[in-house]
């Protein structure tokens, strides 16, 4: 309700619509883009090629990734296992060895 208290309606009409009269610039931009488009089954067939050559590479590229991570880690793994083989006595310095910290 407005300020005297009286309710105030509209009338709008289906029919006329103020975005097809007065077009918002970024919707007038899309309409004249579409227009000059013409989309034909060839250009779809080299969107379509580019998009899988790209899927290819990125795939490529993890694959290596994972190769090298994996070499790294079984890399690691070997280096540490060797001196714990050794017979090294530090291991009981993990579970916390002798407790007179813990008093």
């Amino acid at each position: 309700m407005h300020k005297g208290g009286q309710p105030v309606a509209f009338e709008v009409p289906a029919n006329e619509s103020i975005v097809k009269k007065h077009p918002p610039k970024r919707l007038a931009k899309l309409e004249d883009i579409q227009q000059n488009v013409s989309i034909t089954h060839e250009t779809i067939e080299e969107k379509q090629a580019e998009a899988e050559r790209r899927r290819k590479e990125i795939l490529n590229n993890r694959v290596q990734s994972a190769k090298r991570r994996t070499s790294q880690q079984s890399a690691r793994s070997r280096s540490r296992s060797r001196p714990a083989t050794a017979g090294s006595a530090g291991g009981s310095d993990i579970s916390g060895g002798g407790g007179s910290d813990h008093e």
